[in-house]
Formats: structure tokens, C-alpha cells, sequence
């Protein structure tokens, strides 16, 4: 059966499984690590999908100043890709979705009030805990263009990976 799949699909089992599994919004595993000394049958708590939406007046968007480390705003993580590919950069704005332990990664989007449909909202993942939809965060993590996951059914032109939260 793998092997047909594969063949008619152009995709392996294993992506596939991925892909439905964020299509969900769910986990490929329990959401949660399981403690190895954990006993078979025990309950193991389930982080649930979290979403909201952030309509930031404009004034109230955060400025870097010259002593401190540089903050961008979300419109200019897609504004200034090509210059900010691969650096560590920093964002500060409001969690507007928490997907826990996708890929073994918790994904979380984050928007400030800039930018247009499209450049509005930047994908974060990290291996940091839970936040909640509605927390204001600085994420600092790494820039990255053009990443795909589950075979190609997700796509994100400008991603954060291994980022650090901090609630503010």
C-alpha cells in the first residue's frame, strides 16, 4: 500500500500523515512529550489551538532606538527578507494563533498592525512552552524565506525558526 500511495501521490505516508495533521490542527503524536516513566493508560493533558486577531493602532507600533537590539516590524520582516535571510532578528507584537508540537515544533503567529493581507502575520516556531492567543511577545529567532513543510501542502515565504519568547 505504501507503495502505491507514494506512486499516486507523489508524497511519502510520512508527509502525508504531517500534512493531515496540521490540516487539523492537530499533532502527529499526542501534542505533548510523554514522560518515559510515564504509565501506559495515563491521561497526558492536551494543549488545544488557540487563535485571536490584533487590530494595533499604528501609534502604538515599537521603534528600535540605536543602543538597543534592532525590533522590525512584522510588514518589514516581508519588506526586508532578501537583506534579513538567515540573520537573527527580533518582532514584537500580539500571539494571534499557538498550535502546540507540530513536527515536534510549537508554531505560533504573531501580528503588530503592519502590513497588508499577506505581510500581516509572521509564522514562528520554537521549542519554548505554551503561550496563549493574545500574549504580547518579543520573538528573536532566525529569518528564513521560502520554507515548506508536509510535501509542500505549507508554505511560508518569510518564518522565524528556533525563536525565544518573552512575554511582555
Amino acid at each position: 500500500m505504501k507503495k502505491n500511495f507514494a506512486e499516486k501521490t507523489k508524497m511519502t505516508l510520512g508527509a502525508a500523515l504531517i500534512a493531515i495533521a496540521m490540516i487539523a490542527g492537530g499533532c502527529v503524536s499526542n501534542c505533548k512529550t510523554i514522560p518515559e516513566d510515564a504509565t501506559p493508560g495515563t491521561p497526558v493533558e492536551v494543549a488545544r489551538e488557540t487563535e485571536t486577531t490584533v487590530d494595533t493602532p499604528a501609534e502604538t507600533k515599537t521603534e528600535a532606538t540605536s543602543d538597543e537590539k534592532t525590533v522590525y516590524t512584522v510588514e518589514e520582516l516581508f519588506t526586508k527578507r532578501e537583506e534579513l535571510k538567515g540573520k537573527t532578528i527580533s518582532v514584537r507584537g500580539k500571539v494571534t494563533k499557538y498550535n502546540p508540537m507540530i513536527m515536534g515544533k510549537n508554531w505560533v503567529h504573531v501580528q503588530d498592525g503592519t502590513g497588508a493581507s499577506g505581510t500581516n502575520d509572521i509564522t514562528i516556531t520554537t521549542s519554548q512552552g505554551h503561550v496563549n492567543a493574545g500574549d504580547s511577545v518579543l520573538a528573536t529567532g532566525t529569518l528564513v524565506l521560502d520554507a515548506q513543510f508536509g510535501g509542500g501542502m505549507y508554505s511560508y515565504e518569510v518564518l522565524i525558526e528556533n525563536a525565544t519568547l518573552v512575554r511582555e
